[in-house]
C-alpha cells in the first residue's frame, strides 16, 4: 500500500506539472503493481490510463504500455482491445517488445483459424529475432511454427519443426533451455506415438525423462514415465 500511495502521489505531481509522460510511467507502474496483487480489471485500467498518457510520446514507452494492456485484456477475455493494443505495440515498438506483440497477434490469429495470418506475425517476429540471435526465443517459435503445421494437419512438418528447435537449443546448457528442450522431447514423443512409431515415441519419452528427473521435478517425470511404460506394455500386448 505504501508504494502504491508513492506512486498515485507521484503521478498527480506529474499531471499538475503537466508532465503527461512522467504520469504515464507512474501509472504503467501502478498497474504492474495491481498485477502482482492479482487485480486483473485494475491492472487494466491502470495499463489504458498510462497509454492514454504516453501514447502523444510516440515511442517505445507507448509500446511498451499499449503491450501491456493488450495481455491486461487478454486475461480478462476482451480480445478485440487486446489485439489493436497488441497492434499499437507492434507499431511503436523495439526489440523484445515488438517480438511479443507480433507473438501473440500470431496466437490471437491462430486461435480464431487465420493460419496465414499466424504465419505473417510469427515470420515477422522470427527475423526480428534471428537479428538479435536469441536462441532460446526463436526455439519457442519453432514450436509455434509447430502448432500451425500441426493445425493444418502437417503430422511430418510439426515434428520437423519441433526437431529443428532441438537443434537451435543443442548449445544453451541454461535451465530454462533444459526444459524447453524437455517439453519439446515430450511433444515429439507424443505425436511419434499418435503415429505408431513405437522406438522414436519411447526415445524422445526418455530424453524428457532425463531431464525431469536431474533436475529434481518428480511430477513431469512420472508423467512421462506413465506415458513410456504404456507404450512399452501396449507394443508388447500387440
Amino acid at each position: 500500500m505504501e508504494a502504491e500511495g508513492a506512486l498515485r502521489a507521484a503521478a498527480a505531481a506529474f499531471g499538475s506539472a503537466g508532465d503527461e509522460v512522467g504520469r504515464g510511467e507512474c501509472l504503467l507502474e501502478l498497474a504492474h503493481l495491481a498485477l502482482s496483487g492479482a487485480s486483473l480489471e485494475e491492472a487494466q485500467r491502470y495499463a489504458a490510463r498510462a497509454l492514454d498518457c504516453l501514447a502523444p510520446a510516440g515511442d517505445e514507452r507507448a509500446g511498451r504500455a499499449a503491450l501491456f494492456a493488450g495481455e491486461m485484456a487478454l486475461c480478462c477475455d476482451d480480445e478485440a482491445a487486446a489485439e489493436s493494443w497488441f497492434e499499437m505495440a507492434r507499431e511503436r515498438s523495439v526489440g523484445p517488445d515488438r517480438v511479443r506483440a507480433q507473438e501473440l497477434l500470431g496466437q490471437l490469429a491462430l486461435d480464431h483459424g487465420a493460419h496465414d495470418e499466424a504465419e505473417a506475425h510469427w515470420l515477422a517476429a522470427w527475423r526480428d529475432l534471428e537479428d538479435a540471435g536469441d536462441a532460446l526465443r526463436l526455439a519457442e517459435f519453432r514450436q509455434h511454427f509447430a502448432e500451425l503445421a500441426l493445425s493444418r494437419g502437417r503430422i511430418g512438418e510439426t515434428i520437423a519443426q519441433l526437431e529443428a528447435a532441438l537443434v537451435v537449443l543443442d548449445p544453451l546448457r541454461d535451465a530454462d533451455a533444459g526444459m524447453l528442450r524437455a517439453n519439446i522431447h515430450t511433444e515429439i514423443a507424443d505425436l511419434q506415438a499418435d503415429r505408431g512409431r513405437v522406438q522414436e515415441a519411447i526415445l524422445a519419452y526418455e530424453a524428457a525423462l532425463d531431464f525431469y528427473e536431474r533436475a529434481d521435478l518428480p511430477r513431469q517425470a512420472s508423467r512421462v514415465a506413465r506415458r513410456r511404460d504404456a507404450l512399452r506394455w501396449n507394443a508388447k500386448a500387440g
